[in-house]
Parts: C-alpha cells; structure tokens; sequence
C-alpha cells in the first residue's frame, strides 16, 4: 500500500524534527569545553556538513546526488545565499567533506579551484572555532606559512586564503533552514513537491512492502 500525502508529510515532518532533536544534542556536547578548554571540533563540522548534506540530498530528491549543485540548491532556498555562497560550499567540502576529514584531521593546506579568478587553485587554510560571529564561513585572503612544528618537514605550508568556521553560527543557520518559519519542515507540509522528493529519498532507504 503506497502512503497518503498525509502519512509522507507526518512521517517527513517527524524524520526532520528528530534530525534536529539529536544534532542540537551533538552539538551542544562538542561544544562543552573540557578542563582544557578544548572542544570537538572536528565531530561538530562533521554533523554541521552531514546535516547540509542530507536535506540538500532531501530537497533534490535523490540520497546519492553529488556534486556542490544540491547544496548551492539547499542554500539559496533555506540559508542566507551570500553567507553560504558556491565558493563558500566548496570551499566546506573540499576541505573538511572529504574522505580524510571524515577518518582523521582535513590537510592543513588544501587546494580549492574557485578562489582565484585567473583559474589557478588557491591554497586554502582553516580554523575551526566556537566563537558565535557571521558569516560563519569566512574566507580571507591572506598569503602566509604554517609554521614547521605545525607541519610536516616536507610539506612548504605554504597558503593564499584562510578560512574561518564558526561553529555555533553555522549550527543555527542549519536549525533555521530546517525548522525555522520559513525552513524545510514547514515547507515540506506546504509543497508536493518536497513531498514526492522526501518519497523518493525514502524509497532509497527502505524496501516499499505490499
């Protein structure tokens, strides 16, 4: 039996509320400063970029999309557009999405194509930070070297840009694009087609029965 439009918008409306329930809860634990005052930074931007990445994937319809168009989609639709810029998304994902960042720490230099208008890649530096301040992907340029006993003797360290992510602001930009007045949620109980593209998302994920 295929569900109601009634069932996919109670069942799109739980899964998302349940989404935030458990991602407000991460977050606020990474961010608990320790006795060192250290916090797990690394662990907090994973959940901030999975959560982008699932309702980006959500509102395109298809759990196994690639490539920066969903997001930038996602973005446009439910963030702030110049505070979550393509350049800035790829800047996010090529640097802290990717397979190294997910098992160990992302490179502390790392290549990123679209910073430079001449086409040549900039070579981009980060910081993590629980600092509350916008945007919360700040991108500077600022030519510099890590210094050598941050690096490896082998590496130059060498670097163009640096970018700056604020956890705390990008955590509450993701809450309001998914539960906020205008957010994901809402509009799911209001579109037909956010709600055949949460269907088909959810199809991916479980065997239709009967």
């Amino acid at each position: 039996m295929k569900p109601t439009e009634a069932r996919i918008v109670a069942y799109a409306v739980w899964f998302a509320t349940e989404r935030i329930e458990t991602f407000d809860k991460d977050i606020a634990i990474c961010l608990r400063a320790d006795e060192r005052n250290r916090h797990a930074y690394m662990p907090a931007l994973i959940s901030c970029t999975g959560m982008i990445e699932l309702f980006a994937c959500l509102l395109h319809g298809d759990l196994e999309a690639k490539g920066i168009g969903r997001l930038v989609e996602f973005a446009n639709r439910f963030m702030n557009p110049e505070h979550y810029s393509e350049t800035a998304l790829k800047v996010l994902w090529d640097v802290f999405r990717h397979k190294v960042a997910h098992v160990s720490r992302p490179y502390g230099v790392q290549h990123v194509a679209v910073l430079n208008a001449d086409g040549k890649q900039g070579l981009v530096t980060w910081e993590v930070t629980a600092f509350d301040r916008e945007p919360a992907i700040q991108i500077a340029v600022e030519p510099g070297t890590i210094p050598s006993n941050r690096r490896p003797a082998w590496c130059s360290g060498r670097y163009t840009h640096k970018c700056s992510i604020h956890l705390p602001t990008m955590a509450r930009d993701i809450r309001n694009a998914i539960s906020g007045p205008e957010g994901y949620i809402q509009r799911v109980r209001e579109e037909s087609k956010l709600q055949e593209n949460f269907k088909k998302c959810m199809d991916q994920c479980f065997e239709e029965s009967g």
